[in-house]
């Protein structure tokens, strides 16, 4: 007999949980509202731009709460949002005509022009506040679905929750905008059929292991691992000279280079989250530079690597070598004799290994910016070779392991050295 009344008292409440209305959805930012005065309230702070053709009485209407009137509002709201959506996007990305230009891409995939104009100027033709147009442009950039890209991906591992492939050289790890392809997630896309969770990223020109996660609950636990540096990246480096030590380890903080917005440099110790003063240093190539950046502008960290040599020739001669464009020749760079190294990351900085390769005077192989250019490969010799975290689901130790590219192994092949395997215990 109770269980009688309960199912009574369920089936009442499901009812009048059916007779309420619907929220209010804003057409702007999809926040749904209970009632027409407060969703007037809503869109007068959103998004006023949908309001400006309202005529006063229907406002008045809304404001007494009036149903009907408020959803005929919506209704013309959502056309009036995909249209300036549609106008942000011409006027975002337009072509010299002005209109939006369509591109083909070396891919085959469609992708918007990228002859970009300020969004501070948009907002000023559309008369719309800067806030309202950044969102609105936000929203339809959302819209676009990201390419697939064709090309096959080489599996490493791959289940339920992760994905691990091998990325090529000459190839971004992610794309400029998300309706542009021709990068490791959008060839990830055409394999998975869907967008990945991207856990990191590679160089262009670094090739090796890239982990994506499948299912949003591998995520957060490989991120934090990711975060605490728990997991053990080990990377495969062709490098100048050969050095004194088998193995060895370089401490030194990294910021950003004051004379080039891409590179790093290294800086002395005593810099990393500590300079304050109005002339600071860097190092580059044995010599101290002065500069009138502060460290906070230089975004100085703590930068730690470890080398393992495996094989080298001494009688590599080098000097016929076409210099990068920060590459500074001084004591510590001898050109003569070639190396590979294992090197295994600590941390996680920008080009970290190629700027403390540079600062040991080991700069590597093809390495554009820090490096020497030549016959023997076309880009930066640096392959992510060996990878160890904690499964996220089973929590068993994962090992991923990439093969080193053809480039590479031609480049080793004609210096004469061998790709022996290193051993891990040897970075404890």
């Amino acid at each position: 007999m109770l269980s009688d009344v309960i199912q009574l008292r369920i089936q009442e409440s499901r009812q009048r949980r059916a007779a309420r209305p619907q929220p209010l959805k804003c057409p702007s930012c999809g926040s749904g509202v209970g009632t027409p005065p407060a969703m007037l309230k809503h869109l007068q702070s959103c998004c006023p731009d949908l309001l400006s053709s309202v005529p006063d009485t229907m406002v008045l209407s809304i404001k007494g709460g009036d149903r009907c009137a408020a959803e005929q509002l919506l209704s013309a709201a959502v056309v009036t949002e995909q249209a300036a959506r549609e106008e942000i996007l011409r006027l975002k990305f337009r072509s010299g005509s002005g209109s939006l230009q369509q591109s083909e891409e070396e891919n085959g995939q469609q992708a918007l022009a990228l002859d970009q104009v300020p969004i501070q100027l948009i907002a000023d033709v559309m008369g719309l506040p800067l806030k309202r147009a950044t969102e609105l442009l936000h929203r339809a950039m959302r819209e676009y679905p990201m390419p697939a890209d064709p090309e096959p991906v080489e599996v490493l591992y791959e289940d339920d929750h992760l994905l691990a492939v091998n990325k090529p050289t000459r190839l971004n790890s992610a794309p400029a905008h998300r309706y542009k392809g021709g990068s490791m997630v959008n060839r990830v896309i055409g394999h998975l059929g869907h967008p990945p969770y991207t856990i990191h990223r590679l160089d262009m020109d670094t090739s090796g292991i890239m982990l994506f996660a499948k299912s949003r609950e591998a995520v957060e636990p490989v991120a934090v691992q990711f975060r605490k540096r728990t997991v053990k990246k080990y990377y495969l480096a062709l490098c100048i000279g050969v050095p004194e030590q088998r193995c060895f380890e370089v401490k030194t903080p990294i910021g950003l280079h004051p004379q080039d917005p891409i590179a790093r440099a290294c800086y002395p110790d005593e810099t990393a989250g500590s300079l304050d003063s109005s002339e600071n240093h860097w190092e580059e190539g044995g010599e101290i530079v002065s500069t009138r950046l502060s460290s906070d502008d230089l975004d100085i960290k703590h930068a730690w690597t470890s080398f393992q040599v495996i094989d080298s020739n001494p009688d590599i001669d080098l000097s016929t070598a076409t210099p990068g464009s920060l590459f500074e020749a001084s004591h510590k760079t001898n050109l003569r004799g070639v190396s590979l190294v294992a090197c295994m990351l600590h941390t996680g900085r920008t080009h970290q290994i190629r700027v403390h390769c540079q600062h040991v005077g080991h700069p590597l192989i093809g390495d554009e910016l820090y490096g020497v250019l030549g016959p023997w490969i076309s880009r930066q010799a640096l392959h992510a070779s060996l990878m160890l975290l904690q499964h996220p689901t089973n929590n068993n130790i994962l090992t991923l392991r990439a093969p080193l590219p053809l480039d590479m192994r031609n480049a080793l092949h004609g210096f004469g050295i061998q790709a022996m395997e290193f051993n891990i215990q040897d970075f404890e």
